[in-house]
């Protein structure tokens, strides 16, 4: 089941023109995006899509995904689309189908991360940017929220940020 939110961006420097997509639940063969897409103001020039909530998308909802926005994108040409935010779910996505991100820019990733003495699950945010700045040997290692205590990357990194090289502008 998909949830979602579409509403005005209203945080600090938005235009009246920007719009936020928050997208959550599992992407899958009952997921409406195309319903969800025909919602977005006809005057709205950037499209910000947040799926930090999605927590997994099966293969006919990859093909929905990519049918609707690529639909979408046709019919909007000049709208910029930025995903943030992007869930594990929708970076394993984004890094086994080099079109995924359906030409949008990726602004930021979540990144799992497992603490070794408590075994504790934990997510960090981290910027694209920053990401390819730094490289992906140097990846933060974020205190555990439960115990304080130095967490480690739970991925194979070289599969897990293997969309880099898939980005628009790269």
């Amino acid at each position: 089941m998909v949830d979602y939110q579409l509403s005005p961006d209203t945080r600090p420097g938005a235009s009246g023109k920007d719009w936020v997509l928050k997208i959550g639940g599992r992407i899958e063969e009952t997921a409406a995006i195309d319903s969800i897409l025909a919602k977005v103001a006809p005057h709205a020039e950037q499209l910000r899509i947040d799926t930090s909530l999605v927590t997994r998308i099966n293969s006919t909802g990859t093909k929905l995904w990519m049918t609707s926005f690529a639909a979408f994108r046709a019919a909007r040409p000049a709208l910029r689309m930025i995903m943030e935010s992007c869930s594990p779910a929708v970076v394993e996505q984004l890094s086994m189908i080099k079109n995924f991100h359906c030409g949008a820019q990726v602004e930021s990733i979540y990144l799992p991360y497992v603490c070794p003495s408590c075994k504790n699950d934990v997510s960090h945010l981290m910027p694209v940017a920053t990401l390819l700045a730094a490289g992906i040997e140097k990846l933060p290692e974020p205190p555990c929220s439960t115990c304080g205590k130095p967490t480690e990357f739970d991925d194979m990194p070289d599969e897990y940020f293997s969309f880099l090289k898939h980005l628009p502008g790269k």
